[in-house]
């Protein structure tokens, strides 16, 4: 039966029409009340009320029950009054099936007068509320689970040792100061003990002794300053002991002789200060042990002895500063040590009988020296993290014995010297990281044990110079990052050994110059970043042995020159950067050797020269930018050696375009070109361009287009006044309204050089554009020329354009109109 969202009145009458309704035959009775306000049970109109065997009237707001109110209920077996409001209960004692009550959280004050006669009670819930009286369970033979948890208790009682079959008892949050040996009597059946968050200042001796069947004990926040080697004795069965936030500062040997079956000990927040030989004895089956925040500061060599089980060990956040030789010879099957936050110097062997180890946490220590042999015996470890840990010196065979280590980190210390050998003693290394040091020098053959290493780390220290065979050794090494030191100078043969390296970082350092081996011994590179240097010169064949190398970066990398062949041998390369560098000359075979490269950006790097050949070799290339530069001049035949040339940018402060500037382009498409330009197109400027499209800038100016000056531009003059020029035969110009006719935009034979500032168009300037065949349906000129609002002071005959069909050079400077100029306009239409 439940009953939902009633009050005190409207309860009577729901349980007076249900139990109408209740089958006589029903063999369960319940009555539940839910999402209801009653302050006050009175007597119920309920029949058959001494057949019921649930009453659940939890969360109703419940402040007061009539004495009488259970009186009939002689069956009941388990009754909820918990979360209510309750300040007291009068329970009759004819409930003498009853096997489970639940008073939890409300605000009793209760006495053993104040509950039933119920000899088969089983579990007493009294949890939260205000009773002071620990003798309760006197009268409950049966009881197995007691909780008087977080009351005002302060004592264990009389009555508790009387419960022999019970199994759970919890105390915690009470005010209890002592456990006295009898506390607990003989309740060989308890198996859950929980007296945490009390005021215990004191523990008897033996006072658990008879607590055989103990598996959880809980001792928690309280004021214990010592515990000896009879406070736990007699729990042979115990397997989780908390002593967390106590006042410990010692724990004697053989404390824990009897706890051969715990396998969770909590000792955090004391100040034990000393772990003394055999402290933990008898602890076998322990595995994970957390002593960290204890204020430990030594270990003897047996500290740890009896842990056999152990695999998880955590001392983090103590003041460890002596840990004796040997303190982890007993512990052969641990996995995971963490020593964070402590104080201890490192000594040869340190680590010895941890063969098991793969987890080694050292974070925030202050190691000065890396002794010899510090972690030997360590052969299972993969990864070893010692940085931030402000190590200055690494002595020989430091790591000796780490068979297995695949990560070594020692980034962010303060070594400045790296000494021939001093990574000796890990032959399956694979990553090294060094970065972040104050490393200055590193000797030859300084990793020569590394023979698996395929990452080397050293990037932000202070080294100045790459001697010869720096890295001889790193035979498997692929990633060198050295970048962000102070390195001047790299000496032939500082990378010799490194047979299979693909990325070498040397950006953002100091290096003013290269030799023509410097590189010697790359031939697998496939990357090199030399950005952010102070180069000053590529000399030839500086690159001659990195013959797969696909990226090169030399962007703000210093360099004023680069000298012819200076990319010999570079075959694969197909990234080039160049940028935010000052070469102003372009050396004849400058670039030679590049056959691979398609893009090459020569951007802002203050190219005023461009020597005859100086692009011979870049047979692949298909984009060539060179936008920003201080280029005032395009010699005749410039851009020779690119067969296959299909973008190219300019746009610099042109002046002139020699004949034949474009002649070795026979795939160009598109120029990209003269912004602050103010140019005279002499004849043949633009020979040979067949297929291009020419797009001029609005700030581009042209004084004298001479004659035959596009010729080549047989394809297409597909032009905007300083918009577009392209593959279809018309100039489009949209950097002014009155240029645009919308209506003609895009439009075959229409020819729009409106606003370019010209001043003389020479006779024939125009010849070699075709005359067009196609009629426009709607009778638009197929052929217009319109030069609108430019200076022409002289108009010529024999432009190159007689076939036009319509022209205009209206807001020109026109003083002169030479004899037969329109004469030959034989196409001209009236409209």
């Amino acid at each position: 039966m439940k009953c939902v969202d009633v009050t005190e009145t409207t309860l009577k009458e729901q349980v007076s029409t249900l139990s109408q309704s209740t089958p006589p035959e029903s063999s369960c009775y319940f009555l539940e009340v839910l999402h209801s306000n009653v302050p006050k049970l009175n007597r119920l109109n309920l029949n058959q009320s001494d057949l019921y065997e649930e009453l659940r009237l939890s969360n109703i707001l419940l402040k007061q029950i009539d004495n009488d109110f259970f009186k009939n209920f002689k069956k009941l077996k388990r009754l909820y009054l918990n979360n209510n409001r309750l300040l007291s209960v009068q329970l009759s004692n004819n409930l003498h099936e009853l096997e489970q009550l639940h008073l939890e959280n409300n605000f009793m004050y209760v006495e053993p007068s104040d509950l039933p006669n119920a000899p088969n009670l089983k579990i007493l819930n009294i949890a939260h509320n205000l009773v002071d009286n620990n003798d309760l369970s006197c009268k409950y033979p049966k009881l197995e689970d007691f909780n008087a948890g977080e009351n005002m208790i302060t004592s264990t009682g009389v009555c508790l040792k009387l419960n022999t079959n019970i199994k759970v008892i919890n105390l915690e949050h009470n005010y209890i100061k002592a456990i006295q040996k009898n506390s607990f009597g003989n309740l060989t059946k308890l198996e859950t003990l929980f007296l945490n968050n009390n005021l215990l200042e004191v523990i008897d001796t033996e006072a658990f002794n008879l607590l055989i069947s103990l598996r959880n004990l809980r001792l928690q926040h309280n004021r214990l300053k010592t515990i000896d080697i009879n406070t736990f004795t007699g729990l042979i069965n115990l397997k989780q002991l908390s002593l967390v936030r106590n006042q410990l500062t010692a724990v004697e040997p053989y404390t824990f002789k009897d706890l051969s079956k715990i396998t969770n000990l909590m000792l955090q927040k004391n100040s034990l200060r000393l772990l003394k030989s055999d402290t933990f004895k008898g602890l076998r089956l322990l595995d994970v042990f957390h002593l960290d925040n204890l204020n430990i500061e030594e270990i003897e060599a047996d500290g740890f002895k009896d842990l056999d089980g152990l695999k998880y060990l955590s001392l983090i956040n103590n003041k460890l500063s002596k840990v004796h030789f040997g303190v982890f010879q007993n512990l052969p099957n641990l996995i995971t040590l963490q020593l964070g936050k402590n104080d201890f110097d490192l000594y040869p062997n340190f680590f010895s009988g941890l063969k098991s180890l793969t987890s080694l946490h050292l974070q925030k220590n202050d190691f000065a020296i890396i002794p010899t042999n510090a972690f030997n015996d360590l052969g299972a470890l993969p990864a070893l993290d010692l940085s931030d840990l402000g190590v200055t010196d690494i002595e020989p065979n430091a790591f000796n014995g780490l068979l297995n280590l695949k990560t070594l980190n020692l980034s962010r210390n303060t070594l400045e010297t790296i000494e021939e050998e001093m990574f000796a003693g890990m032959p399956n290394l694979l990553k090294l990281d060094l970065s972040n040091n104050r490393i200055k020098t590193i000797r030859s053959y300084a990793f020569y044990d590394l023979r698996k290493v395929e990452k080397l780390y050293i990037a932000s220290n202070a080294i100045t110079k790459i001697n010869k065979n720096a890295f001889n050794g790193l035979k498997s090494l692929n990633v060198l990052n050295l970048t962000a030191q102070k390195i001047n100078e790299i000496c032939p043969g500082a990378f010799n050994g490194l047979d299979v390296m693909e990325e070498l970082y040397l950006n953002k350092n100091k290096i003013g110059k290269l030799y023509q081996d410097s590189f010697n011994g790359t031939r697998m590179l496939l990357h090199l970043d030399l950005s952010n240097n102070e180069i000053g010169k590529l000399f030839s064949k500086m690159f001659q042995d990195a013959e797969v190398l696909e990226t090169l970066n030399l962007h703000f990398a210093g360099l004023q020159a680069i000298e012819s062949g200076a990319f010999f041998g570079l075959k694969s390369l197909q990234n080039l950067t160049l940028t935010g560098n000052n070469v102003t000359t372009l050396k004849n075979g400058g670039f030679y050797g590049l056959s691979a490269l398609t893009a090459l950006n020569l951007s802002y790097i203050n190219v005023q020269v461009i020597e005859p050949d100086a692009f011979n070799g870049l047979d692949s290339l298909e984009e060539l930018n060179l936008k920003g530069n201080q280029i005032t001049k395009l010699p005749s035949m410039v851009f020779s050696g690119l067969p296959n040339l299909r973008v190219l940018t300019i746009n610099t402060k042109l002046t002139a375009i020699e004949p034949y500037t474009f002649k070795t382009l026979p795939g160009i498409k598109t120029i990209i070109t003269l912004s602050n330009a103010n140019l005279s197109l002499v004849e043949n400027a633009f020979s040979d361009l067949d297929n291009v499209l020419i797009v001029w800038s609005s700030t581009t100016t042209i004084d004298v287009i001479h004659k035959n000056a596009f010729e080549g531009l047989k394809n297409a003059i597909r032009a905007g006044s300083f918009s577009n020029m392209g593959k279809t035969p018309y100039v489009f110009n949209n950097n002014f309204s009155q240029c645009t006719d919308w209506n003609m935009l895009l439009k075959n034979g229409h020819y729009n050089f409106c606003k370019m500032s010209i001043k003389i168009i020479e006779s024939d300037a125009f010849s070699g554009i075709h005359e067009h065949t196609e009629r426009d349906q709607k009778g638009v000129a197929e052929l217009e020329l319109n030069l609108n609002g430019n200076d022409l002071t002289t108009i010529v005959a024999n432009n190159g354009m007689e076939h036009l069909e319509q022209i205009s050079v209206n807001d020109n400077e026109t003083e002169t109109i030479q004899n037969n100029t329109f004469s030959s306009l034989k196409n001209l239409r009236n409209n």
